[in-house]
């Protein structure tokens, strides 16, 4: 659930989900998966870092541990979310348009 903190919705947009993490680093560097979610699932962010070129999200969670996943490749060839920023006037244009995205992934798929 999203409470006043957070400055952007991430809709998960891998057929094969993501991984919730506990540090903003992958799992070769130490990382341990918290757990998985699903494409389509809606997580809430606080802010977007860039940790050696990686793009991460740190997550509102509804208990005091970090949470981070992993918003891009360094690359910018793989993007495992779409980022909408709440709050601006075109938020609702972005929702809309990642909705449409993520029906037309999965239904190529199928």
């Amino acid at each position: 659930m999203a409470d006043e903190q957070a400055r952007y919705l991430l809709i998960v947009k891998v057929l094969k989900g993501i991984y919730i993490r506990d540090t903003p680093r992958p799992e070769s560097q130490g990382a341990r998966a918290i757990r998985g979610v699903g494409v389509g699932t809606a997580l809430y962010a606080h802010q977007i870092h860039t940790i050696e070129g990686v793009q991460y999200a740190r997550l509102v969670t509804r208990n005091m541990q970090p949470e981070w996943v992993r918003v891009a490749e360094a690359n910018g060839g793989m993007e495992y979310v779409d980022v909408i920023e709440l709050g601006t006037p075109d938020s609702h244009d972005t929702l809309a348009n990642a909705i449409k995205d993520l029906a037309d992934a999965i239904r190529s798929k199928s």
